[in-house]
């Protein structure tokens, strides 16, 4: 394998796959039953995700006329080869896919030219140079170690995927009385500070939001507040659904509910043609307020 180090020694199991180098390498070696597990979950949810289809990209090797075993030599001739025969000032009268051609001939060659891409290239194809984070010493990595990084580089790619989706946002706000914890300094003289100040949290507030459904004509939103103050507190939940007929019709309905018994629902529609026009019920206008009187 091209990403595999070539001085270190092959490890066969009883299926005749390679599972990393021997124990006589000083590197570490990957476990081979936590290396299947990982593939076995990985693999579960790329069913779901639909990855097992074909990847529509040509295939960089054809694209160059070269084997998959052609040396650094070999692809620098292939492509000087044909990036003559290729180039868009020899084809006037097909210009665009003249370009088209030569544009794919000279990313074939970058990627395959670069040992590191090229590594990747040949494990996982176009998917594994989508995803960013790889580490620049593939080359001296086993096959097993190679695998590995790639999954948790997709798993990790998919996280920050989520987390954009979701668009979740957390505040949290303490208030804090040292008072007794400076004014002794001023009011005791030092042989009567034999007690330790009292330190008391008077004030506690949290926030958060986030996106609990997003669709290209859908959008619903949660955000929560509480609030205690001298061992009284109250909550405050807000739900927000957007419906978009088009960007300049939105449709905004909210609701809202606090821990007291008042229970208030209201609809906001927003219809921005040439003016906006805003319809609001007095009872929307009272829950608002509430709203944000809780709030503050």
């Amino acid at each position: 394998m091209y990403a595999e180090n070539p001085n270190a020694q092959t490890v066969w199991d009883a299926n005749n796959v390679p599972i990393g180098p021997s124990e006589n390498d000083e590197e570490d070696i990957v476990d081979p039953s936590f290396l299947s597990f990982v593939e076995d979950q990985a693999a579960e949810e790329s069913y779901y995700m639909g990855e097992y289809e074909e990847d529509p990209t040509p295939d960089l090797y054809t694209v160059l006329g070269v084997s998959r075993d052609a040396s650094d030599a070999d692809l620098k001739a292939a492509y000087r080869r044909f990036s003559r025969l290729l180039h868009p000032d020899k084809h006037a009268d097909s210009s665009d896919a003249a370009e088209t051609a030569f544009r794919r001939l000279t990313n074939a060659y970058n990627i395959l030219s670069d040992p590191h891409q090229r590594a990747i290239y040949d494990q996982y194809g176009f998917r594994g140079l989508r995803i960013q984070g790889w580490e620049l010493s593939v080359r001296d990595k086993s096959a097993a170690e190679l695998r590995l990084e790639y999954i948790l580089l997709k798993q990790k790619a998919k996280e920050s995927e989520r987390e954009h989706l979701l668009q979740p946002s957390t505040e949290l706000t303490c208030g804090i009385d040292m008072t007794d914890f400076f004014d002794r300094y001023l009011k005791e003289l030092p042989e009567e500070r034999m007690f330790t100040p009292s330190i008391s949290v008077y004030d506690v507030s949290m926030s958060q939001s986030i996106t609990a459904l997003r669709t290209p004509n859908n959008t619903v939103n949660l955000a929560g507040h509480v609030t205690a103050y001298n061992g009284i507190g109250i909550g405050t939940l807000l739900s927000i659904w957007t419906h978009r007929f088009s960007p300049k019709t939105p449709i905004i309905g909210a609701s809202s509910s606090e821990t007291t018994v008042s229970l208030t629902n209201c609809l906001v529609c927003m219809m921005a043609l040439n003016n906006p026009l805003i319809i609001q019920s007095q009872v929307c206008i009272k829950a608002y307020k509430d709203a944000q009187k809780s709030l503050t």
